[in-house]
């Protein structure tokens, strides 16, 4: 291995000669990857071993291009490179002798090789992505085509045989409706809502659980980008994506320490499912994703101060956005973005009414539906009647219970319900109130800051539209090319895009209840929640049409493009952030 260099790797016919170590890597991954959810090969492992050794040799001969990595796979390549692949071969054989195993040794040598063109195409698109942070709609443009590229390959691969327990047969039985299944899981966890025909912890294997979870950390990375490229023009001091990135890590690796501890024997018995549990829950709640591990979600856990508290602040940091986070931090020392136009502007003190606004709407929610929800301080006649049991230990916020353990309930709604979801109580028909059901509508209409990765609205539409209506009205007056004041034409296009919303709130429950056989109370409930990206459902998914299923996932990447879109529009056409200078070298002063 050591001898090739990639000046031999040249050698090979270009592009037939890449295209061809490309096809071997590929045949030899198909094999790896065709087994039955238990870890069973579907062919003979003979024939399997054949198809993986071809792939295998190049390898381990350093025949494999360094120019598969792309332009920031450079920085891997050479020697660099075979030292690398040299540690990654050390380290396969070490795991597949201690397991006597030759088909250990191969498969993990063929993911490898299969990895690596994949974390240098990422390496590279990181570094494109942080460069256009500073041109918003640049920045849309970088992460669209790959974003979509990842809901086809997560789709196939959740929908081969390896990815589901031996007891969902759909592709035994029915293909096409489990490909269907398997295209809205890809596209539900690439837009970060996180339902599923299927139940995550139950339904699928190990490998199924770990595509939706590398898809939904990906997609909440490249939205976190969007956020800060969106947010950059009104933040006091420059704030660079791999701050945000870092901060995300460092959050969820915190938190995955502090709730190690407090999952039940009963659902992770050793420690490495206990590290998988907090993974799953944490990464849901830092990037607003409802991906759960138990079907009844966190209920059982709820009163357990270091997940309820972890969970919960996950949730409302997710939602808000670091940059807005650390932008508050900072506000008070360090130096400021040297622009005089953006001191007059409205945009300057958009992250303190957004957070501020987050906090009203985090305790407002938890109140109101605790008095809502309390059966002593609100009628029995204002809750609609109750079909079904809910079943699975699943328990209602109005059910009888303690003030306290109802309080923790409506805390744990309200952090979750304009982001996550994380649905760990019952939102079916009589699982609460007519007034707390339009509450959660609302809440979910209304989502998270656009700085963060919820959906919905966005809370800084508001905080912008009242920034412009009642603030200090600092910015130019006159926009000279429109005949208006710039704060005027903000509230112009902040009215329009909230009747637009509505607009299409309205048309999705139409066509939804065109293409669904469910209740009135379903058929705006579900809608409702794809597009708000958040990961509640009242269970009617599960009994979808092709139609439906269809719609379900276009409204979920509507609601996750669209208002972002807005966003950049908005950026981009405001006199006052227009001339910012947005790149990495901007002007600091002091």
């Amino acid at each position: 291995m050591g001898r090739l260099t990639e000046s031999s790797a040249a050698n090979l016919p270009a592009p037939a000669g890449r295209a061809a170590v490309a096809g071997l890597v590929g045949v030899a991954l198909a094999a790896t990857l065709s087994r039955h959810s238990d870890g069973a090969y579907l062919v003979s492992p003979t024939w399997v071993a054949a198809l993986q050794l071809p792939a295998c040799a190049l390898g381990c001969l350093g025949l494999m291009p360094p120019r598969l990595l792309g332009p920031a796979g450079r920085a891997v390549g050479g020697s660099d490179r075979r030292i690398i692949d040299g540690i990654v071969l050390a380290g396969v054989l070490t795991v597949a002798i201690r397991q006597q195993s030759i088909d250990a040794a191969l498969t993990g040598w063929v993911a490898w090789l299969a990895a690596t063109p994949i974390l240098g195409y990422l390496l590279r698109l990181a570094r494109d992505l942080e460069e256009k942070t500073g041109r918003p709609t640049d920045c849309l443009r970088a992460v669209f085509t790959p974003w979509l590229m990842m809901v086809l390959l997560a789709a196939a691969l959740l929908a081969i045989p390896l990815a589901t327990q031996s007891g969902v047969p759909d592709y035994r039985h029915n293909f096409w409706l489990h490909v269907s299944h398997s295209a809205g899981a890809a596209v539900s966890a690439a837009c970060l809502v996180g339902t599923s025909v299927h139940s995550f912890g139950e339904d699928y294997t190990r490998f199924g659980q770990w595509v939706i979870v590398v898809v939904t950390q990906l997609s909440g990375m490249a939205f976190a980008g969007i956020g800060l490229a969106a947010v950059r023009p009104m933040l006091r001091r420059p704030v660079r994506l791999g701050t945000i990135w870092l901060g995300a890590a460092a959050i969820q690796i915190a938190a995955i320490a502090v709730t190690y501890g407090a999952w039940h024997d009963g659902d992770a018995n050793d420690a490495p499912q206990r590290i998988w549990f907090g993974v799953v829950h944490v990464g849901s709640a830092i990037w607003n994703s409802g991906w759960m591990m138990r079907p009844d979600g966190l209920a059982n856990y709820l009163h357990d101060g270091r997940v309820f508290v972890v969970i919960s602040a996950a949730s409302v940091i997710g939602s808000l956005g670091l940059p807005i986070i650390i932008d508050l931090v900072r506000s008070s020392t360090g130096p400021t973005v040297e622009a005089s136009h953006l001191a007059r502007s409205p945009w300057r003190a958009l992250p303190v009414w957004d957070a501020g606004l987050a906090l009203a709407l985090l305790v407002g929610v938890a109140t109101m539906a605790f008095v809502w929800e309390s059966p002593r301080l609100s009628p029995v006649s204002m809750a609609p009647d109750r079909p079904v049991d809910f079943g699975d230990g699943r328990v209602s916020i109005r059910d009888d219970m303690p003030p306290s353990r109802r309080w923790t309930m409506a805390v744990f709604m309200s952090a979750t319900l304009r982001s996550a979801g994380m649905q760990s109580m019952p939102v079916s028909q009589g699982a609460m109130s007519w007034p707390t059901y339009g509450l959660m509508l609302g809440a979910i209409w209304l989502g998270g800051s656009i700085a963060g990765t919820a959906g919905g609205l966005r809370t800084s539409t508001l905080a912008l539209w009242a920034l412009c209506r009642f603030g200090r009205r600092r910015g130019p007056s006159p926009d000279a090319s429109r005949g208006e004041s710039a704060p005027r034409r903000l509230i112009r296009s902040i009215v329009g895009f909230c009747a637009f919303w509505i607009i299409v709130n309205l048309s999705a429950v139409g066509l939804f209840s065109l293409v669904s056989d469910a209740t009135t109370y379903e058929n705006i409930f579900e809608p409702v929640a794809a597009l708000g990206n958040v990961g509640l459902s009242t269970g009617a998914s599960l009994h979808l049409t092709p139609a439906g299923r269809i719609v379900i996932m276009l409204l979920m990447m509507i609601g996750r493009w669209s208002p972002a879109y807005f966003w950049m529009r908005l950026v981009l056409g405001a006199p006052e952030t227009a001339a910012l200078p947005l790149k990495k070298s901007q002007p600091i002063a002091g």
